[in-house]
């Protein structure tokens, strides 16, 4: 009874947020639609505010490890383990986070993507890459973050997957530095995250989002550590794959498996 009575005041509490939000920004898509690149600088600062609320309210607590130059904007790389990864790194880096066309087409989940500045890539199709990455890379020179999920994936906890090699092209196209982010869910409830609880918090497969959300509205606590790993320079006559690969070897290593 008050894990639901939980949820549905956090459910009330996130609605309310979501209708704030979409009556702030909507005003803003015409100025979207004129200069994508300076609006979503406004639209990703008013995203990282309202996730550092949301997480609060949801009830998790997030441990920051390392640091990083503020002064500089990054292409940022994480592992992907939930939809609430994307709340922990907007709160903690204003992003323009690179999803998948399919995520934009999505009910609710793709109408917040659109007006949360996100850019969108087919991962279908190769046909439209060298254009999604041109987007990218223009995002970067723009002065902006721009965060990807290099698994192309979320997954259910047991390793991080490779890392797709395309999407770093515009690091090196924009000489800028690749910043690896690992993110490791610590605790569930004061319990250690273990492969009994851990689809509390992962949302992976074909799980559906709704049913999972409202779980996660009646779960009292989470706990997570976020690792700012070393950068990695770029330069212009490199290849991407080299990026991938010290990319997936730096957040593999800080990654904590849940096995069976």
């Amino acid at each position: 009874m008050i894990n639901l009575l939980l949820a549905l005041t956090r459910g009330g509490i996130f609605g309310f947020c979501v209708v704030t939000y979409f009556m702030l920004t909507i005003p803003l898509y015409p100025f979207y639609i004129i200069s994508p690149n300076k609006m979503r600088k406004t639209l990703i600062k008013i995203i990282g505010i309202y996730s550092k609320f949301v997480l609060k309210f949801l009830g998790i607590y997030v441990n920051v490890l390392g640091e990083y130059n503020k002064e500089k904007n990054y292409l940022i790389i994480s592992n992907h383990l939930s939809y609430i990864d994307v709340l922990i790194i907007a709160s903690h880096f204003p992003s323009a986070f690179v999803t998948s066309v399919e995520m934009r087409d999505t009910p609710f989940l793709g109408h917040i993507a659109k007006l949360g500045g996100c850019l969108f890539v087919e991962r279908r199709s190769r046909s439209h890459l060298s254009q999604e990455i041109k987007e990218l890379t223009h995002g970067l020179e723009s002065g902006i973050n721009v965060a990807i999920f290099p698994e192309a994936t979320s997954t259910e906890g047991r390793e991080v997957l490779r890392f797709r090699r395309p999407l770093f092209q515009a690091a090196i196209d924009s000489n800028v530095e690749v910043l690896p982010l690992c993110l490791n869910y610590r605790y569930i409830n004061f319990e250690p995250i273990n492969v009994f609880n851990k689809d509390k918090v992962f949302w992976y497969g074909d799980m559906t989002f709704g049913k999972h959300f409202w779980e996660l509205l009646k779960t009292p606590r989470i706990e997570a550590d976020l690792s700012l790993l070393p950068v990695i320079e770029t330069q212009k006559d490199w290849d991407n794959a080299v990026l991938a690969e010290t990319g997936h070897e730096r957040v593999s290593a800080s990654f904590n498996p849940i096995l069976c």
